[in-house]
């Protein structure tokens, strides 16, 4: 049985302190749900901690201004779990299940978060979006589409960005449905200010937008996919070629040996790469956790997919 290993998100503020998400599964056929597993940990000056172990599929994961971590889960039990007690060694998790196959999690703060995702058993796709007000979730309908990333400044100033070209405002009581410049997949967005907005996505784009409207800025020549403003650098990550930074209607290498497939850029900048975990607070000096270092604290827990053959094979 080949066992995978990888890193899949990272959020937090600081290089010392932040949250990670990774997954451990059985490679034999590639990725699936019922022979995977997926893990969040800690990263605290360096030394890795194990949250949670998870049978199933956590698909995004945010950490909020209190350092809580928040995490939501798609496909067979839809819900978002949240860290409850903010403990390295003893941490505890809260489970809400929420309808829908929730694609992510994003928020403001602990009173202004976002689960977001697609409606199931209705006729074509739709999608859906839960908002936690501090005491409980309600649905917020969104316009027609699905969002595939969420950014925002204060509770009136929230974008999302998603399938086709979709572009969408939250303004403290509906979302609001924005012109776009483009029907190519959005999916990360980042609001600096409301004059200052910008987005990117598999559909090879770059945009540039403000609260008055937006314009496309780039268009690259392979997907992009996550987006963060840097030390007031546009930085863009584009997979197995490295961060790419903005300039004019360009892009241009940054830090080529970064591998990212996600960046959080909220104050120092974070990186999840496949095989390691980069952080840096001036973007010069690195910080690498490589692979070798989840696969080594996992391997003290039998894969669930296996325990489970092995529960009922007693």
């Amino acid at each position: 049985m080949p066992i995978a290993w990888t890193y899949r998100g990272v959020s937090g503020l600081s290089a010392d302190d932040f949250h990670f998400l990774a997954d451990r599964y059985d490679d034999t056929y590639g990725w699936s749900e019922d022979m995977a597993e997926s893990w969040i940990g800690r990263v605290v000056r360096g030394q890795m901690y194990l949250l949670l172990g998870h049978r199933g599929w956590l698909t995004r994961l945010w950490r909020a201004p209190s350092g809580r971590a928040w995490a939501s889960e798609g496909g067979m039990r839809p819900g978002v779990h949240v860290e409850t007690s903010g403990e390295l060694l003893t941490p505890q998790w809260s489970f809400t299940p929420l309808p829908g196959v929730l694609s992510g999690v994003y928020g403001l703060d602990e009173s202004n978060v976002f689960a977001f995702g697609q409606r199931v058993q209705s006729p074509g796709i739709h999608g859906i979006v839960h908002r936690w007000d501090g005491s409980r979730w309600a649905e917020t309908p969104p316009p027609p589409g699905l969002f595939l990333g969420m950014h925002g400044l204060r509770p009136d100033l929230v974008y999302a960005v998603g399938d086709g070209g979709i572009v969408a405002r939250w303004d403290g009581l509906q979302w609001v449905r924005v012109p776009a410049p483009t029907r190519a997949v959005l999916s990360s967005v980042q609001v600096v200010s409301e004059d200052e907005i910008h987005a990117c996505g598999a559909g090879y784009r770059v945009l540039e937008g403000s609260v008055h409207g937006w314009a496309e800025r780039i268009i690259a020549d392979g997907p992009l996919l996550s987006l963060g403003v840097f030390q007031g650098k546009v930085l863009v990550t584009t997979g197995s070629r490295g961060i790419h930074a903005v300039e004019g209607n360009r892009l241009v290498e940054w830090a080529k040996d970064v591998p990212a497939t996600q960046l959080d850029a909220r104050g120092d900048l974070l990186a999840a790469c496949p095989d390691e975990l980069v952080a840096t607070r001036d973007g010069e000096t690195f910080t690498r956790i490589p692979i070798g270092v989840f696969r080594e604290a996992t391997s003290a827990f039998v894969p669930a997919w296996k325990a489970g053959r092995q529960r009922r094979q007693r």
